[in-house]
């Protein structure tokens, strides 16, 4: 099987790009973690229930 002309160019080129690969970068802090913080929503709840409770009566007004 014969490739053609293009398929020839790409494929060198593909194979010229595979060299010319860069050097992977280190991480500065490999052993450092992320976590995510507990969010107390209770909070969050009581705090709506007052503000929807407020704006109802205001509205009654």
């Amino acid at each position: 099987m014969k490739l053609n002309p293009i398929e020839t160019e790409i494929k060198k080129q593909f194979l010229e790009s595979d060299k010319n690969k860069p050097e992977p970068i280190e991480q500065e802090h490999p052993q450092h973690m992320y976590t995510s913080k507990l969010i107390n929503t209770q909070e969050i709840i009581d705090g709506l229930t007052n503000v929807s409770m407020s704006k109802s009566i205001e509205f009654e007004i």
